[in-house]
């Protein structure tokens, strides 16, 4: 009876890894949206956000890291069922229970949260291959969502910058929700900040290109005799020339 206790807390916990490993696939999704928009901005502005390399691909190699324990934990978790099944006193089994005890202990600890009235101010019992209960609902949910509606595409610096919002929220959700010490964390707070100075980049196109329809408005109006003069010229050359064209980057261009 115990040792069939055990197989079924086996491949609950299996369960478990299992959904992590879709809730990191979400993650990876929007890693890449974010990674393809933030590829159009490097290529327009050229050198001017070069954060942006090392800090994608250091959050890709957490992602990486994260996904590889997933899976080992599951192969382990698969080859501990196999021994309760075929040989429950092995000196395999025991080491295998040791490895797991921590993770066992873990999401016991998260259903139990899970069920307390106000869960939000208790600790989970966290260890590598487990996202919090918070993140997970939040990746299982908004985070699929959000991945639909970016599929809407991009046609302008003023949608890059609803997309570079949108980012800079999903971001922002997870970092809420992650514990300080997670192997997420630090890539998460670069990105934080790569996505920051890319927001002030369109925020001056958008600025730069209101400001010249702004002078054209001007110059149309039949009762204002200004938009002709000299200072009107020279500040829509010099907006003209601060203006970048949105171009996009279609895939294997680059």
């Amino acid at each position: 009876m115990k040792q069939i206790n055990l197989i079924g807390a086996c491949q609950q916990l299996d369960d478990v890894f299992s959904t992590v490993e879709h809730h990191l696939g979400h993650l990876q999704e929007l890693t890449n949206l974010l990674d393809a928009d933030l590829s159009i901005i490097q290529t327009a502005f050229q050198t001017t956000t070069s954060g942006w390399s090392p800090s994608i691909h250091l959050l890709y190699g957490a992602l990486q890291q994260e996904l590889s324990i997933v899976v080992e934990h599951r192969h382990r978790l698969e080859q501990l069922i196999t021994e309760l099944g075929v040989r429950p006193n092995s000196p395999v089994v025991d080491a295998l229970l040791l490895r797991f005890s921590r993770l066992f202990a873990a999401h016991q600890d998260t259903q139990w949260i899970e069920q307390q009235p106000n869960a939000e101010f208790r600790t989970e019992r966290l260890v590598r291959g487990m996202l919090p209960s918070k993140t997970r609902h939040f990746l299982s949910g908004e985070a699929q969502l959000m991945i639909g509606k970016f599929a809407l595409g991009r046609t302008s610096w003023s949608q890059m910058r609803e997309r570079l919002v949108a980012h800079r929220y999903w971001v922002d959700c997870l970092l809420a929700t992650l514990p300080p010490g997670h192997a997420l964390t630090h890539p998460l707070v670069m990105m934080h900040r790569v996505v920051d100075r890319c927001d002030v980049l369109l925020q001056q196109q958008i600025q730069f290109r209101a400001a010249l329809k702004e002078l054209e408005r001007i110059q149309d109006t039949a009762e204002s005799g200004l938009g002709n003069g000299r200072v009107f010229a020279l500040e829509q050359m010099r907006l003209k020339a601060l203006l970048i064209p949105f171009v996009l980057v279609e895939e294997g261009e680059e």
